[in-house]
């Protein structure tokens, strides 16, 4: 036994007409018929919205920018920054290698200016004796010290050393702390100078100071020097034009 089912259609003779398949994206029509949901024209899919800035890239720009830490940021945060944006496609690729640029100028200046400075600071031996000309900090004097270029009237924060053996124009003799408290004013800080200097004078060189040929300068405490620096020291000098050795107990 079949199935039982409808008969075909009796032939009628004529050629049936043939309806042409529907063109592509176009849903058929007719009765009680509804498009699927997505149906329509093929086309390629709505592209995703742009990528935005990458955060590193910024902070690189910006870190690079500034000497923070030596520019040292600035080079880490943009070489993150640069790597993100070329795998993610996000902007800031220019920014961060600009960023991680400047670090690295501002890293290499802080290392430039340490190897100058090492290089052109005074040797001393193991006693403290300048041994090597280079310059030294006004606040870090020692007596015995020798230096060219001393002078009066002159605000310092460095002063060339010189070996004490080799063409000086100034030798430290002596140094003492003025009372704390508040800035008593420049005639009375010079005042003090002068007298603790001249008092000082004779232990070092084996004469008092009105009866030797010698001549003296100090430096001293300003009043910026004293606010920002808690500077309370006078430094006292014996000066001379190309003078050759030590002072010390010259009795001259």
């Amino acid at each position: 036994m079949t199935h039982p089912g409808p008969w075909p259609a009796p032939d009628s003779g004529e050629p049936q007409q043939q309806q042409p398949p529907a063109a592509w994206g176009t849903p058929p029509t007719g009765p009680g018929w509804s498009a699927p949901t997505g149906w329509g024209d093929p086309g390629w899919p709505a592209a995703p919205p742009p990528p935005g800035r990458n955060g590193f890239a910024v902070a690189g720009l910006v870190l690079g920018i500034l000497p923070v830490f030596a520019g040292v940021l600035g080079i880490v945060f943009g070489l993150i920054g640069r790597s993100q944006t070329r795998r993610t496609g996000q902007k800031g690729e220019t920014m961060a290698t600009v960023g991680a640029v400047l670090g690295a100028c501002w890293l290499l200046l802080v290392i430039g200016a340490g190897v100058w400075s090492v290089a052109t600071t005074a040797e001393r031996s193991a006693d403290g004796t300048v041994v090597e000309s280079g310059d030294e900090s006004a606040f870090s004097l020692e007596v015995g010290d020798c230096l060219r270029d001393a002078a009066e009237g002159v605000e310092l924060s460095e002063v060339p050393l010189v070996p004490c053996d080799q063409p000086h124009d100034g030798e430290v003799y002596a140094s003492f702390e003025l009372p704390d408290g508040e800035y008593p004013g420049d005639d009375a800080v010079f005042t003090a100078a002068e007298e603790g200097c001249v008092a000082r004078f004779a232990d070092f060189v084996g004469v008092a100071y009105e009866d030797s040929v010698q001549e003296l300068i100090y430096l001293h405490p300003t009043r910026r020097s004293w606010a920002l620096a808690d500077d309370r020291e006078v430094v006292c000098l014996i000066v001379g034009d190309d003078a050759v050795g030590s002072a010390r107990g010259s009795r001259r």
